[in-house]
């Protein structure tokens, strides 16, 4: 899926589905739906009930008070920015929701980041596009949610955050939006692949799931050590104390590879300027490795666990996962990408 998101007058095209850990490697060149009925935050995992979608219907005459009432019910995007008003515009029988809000900049600073965490939080644009397609699921004449997010004036940058979604590009781009109104399977598949770790913040060099070898040969260089494993192909970058590696699996019926995996193994110096880490506002504390207690509190309940691994689906795909893998003291001792 796409949005439109603005900072200022500049525009920027980001698909909502959806510094480097060795310095070697760089050129220059959610859960099932609940059936409970909760508003989330960014430690939650709650969707907004299926059986409850009829709750979001918003009449056309409807007054502001009334239709940010009814916005409200939705899970809230983020703990620290707050909805203030709602309103329907109408422009030649096409209907545009637009959403107000404000970062409370109070809350924001408790996140602990020197910078606005609004910029790098990794749940703000899967949140929204949630809010934009559950209301429009509910709402079949809005034609476009516009979410207009004020920024408070401690920071340096005070200029407002603008998203916007567009009805007919939602539909283009998710195969279940045509399904989610009526089937509450697809309806849950669809918030599960939004409700998720924003994922065109996740990359290793510019390198994604799905890259080819081609574009890591590009971005990276020639691999310090090549492995092949029957028609698979890992690629490593970096020494044994710190490295990043490239699983490159062959598609079906092609011979043709693509990136399923990127396992980040980091040293403790090295890990601060982790570029994957940073994008999405996740550093440790200087001179320390990032502990599974920051990520928690910082990302929220893993989707899954396993062998003291964490699991946080990304918006990629519904089959797509950052991933943290802890020492027997809690500390990150690997993290990355991967795609089951």
């Amino acid at each position: 899926m796409k949005c439109k998101y603005f900072i200022a007058a500049t525009l920027i095209s980001l698909p909502v589905l959806c510094f480097t850990a060795c310095n070697k490697a760089i050129k220059n060149t959610d859960q099932v739906q609940s059936s409970v009925y909760s508003k989330n935050d960014i430690t939650d995992s709650v969707y907004f009930p299926y059986s409850k979608l009829k709750d979001l219907t918003i009449d056309k005459e409807a007054s502001n008070a009334y239709i940010t009432d009814i916005v409200s019910k939705t899970p809230a995007i983020l703990p620290y920015i707050e909805l203030n008003n709602a309103l329907l515009e109408t422009n030649d029988n096409a209907y545009t929701l637009i959403l107000k809000y404000t970062e409370d900049y109070e809350k924001s600073k408790n996140i602990g980041l020197s910078d606005n965490p609004l910029y790098t939080s990794p749940y703000l644009f899967s949140r929204a596009t949630n809010t934009a397609i559950l209301l429009m699921l509910a709402n079949d004449y809005i034609s476009s949610v516009n979410i207009e997010i004020a920024v408070p004036k401690e920071y340096a940058d005070t200029q407002p955050v603008t998203i916007e979604f567009n009805r007919d590009e939602l539909e283009d781009e998710s195969g279940l939006f045509d399904t989610a109104k009526a089937d509450e399977n697809s309806y849950n598949e669809l918030l599960n692949l939004n409700d998720a770790v924003y994922a065109d913040r996740l990359f290793y060099n510019r390198i994604k799931l799905g890259a080819t070898k081609d574009d890591i040969i590009y971005r990276n260089g020639d691999p310090d050590k090549k492995v092949s494993e029957n028609s698979d192909l890992i690629y490593t970058y970096g020494d044994n104390n710190c490295y990043t590696s490239f699983f490159l699996k062959r598609i079906k019926n092609s011979d043709r590879r693509i990136v399923t995996s990127i396992v980040v193994h980091p040293s403790k110096d090295d890990i601060g300027g982790a570029e994957m880490l940073y994008n999405i506002g996740l550093l440790p504390d200087e001179g320390k490795y990032l502990t599974k207690t920051k990520v928690g509190n910082y990302l929220g309940t893993p989707k899954f666990s396993k062998n003291n691994t964490d699991y946080y689906r990304i918006s990629s795909g519904l089959n797509d996962y950052l991933f943290f893998a802890y020492d027997t003291e809690g500390n990150v001792k690997e993290y990355g990408l991967q795609r089951d």
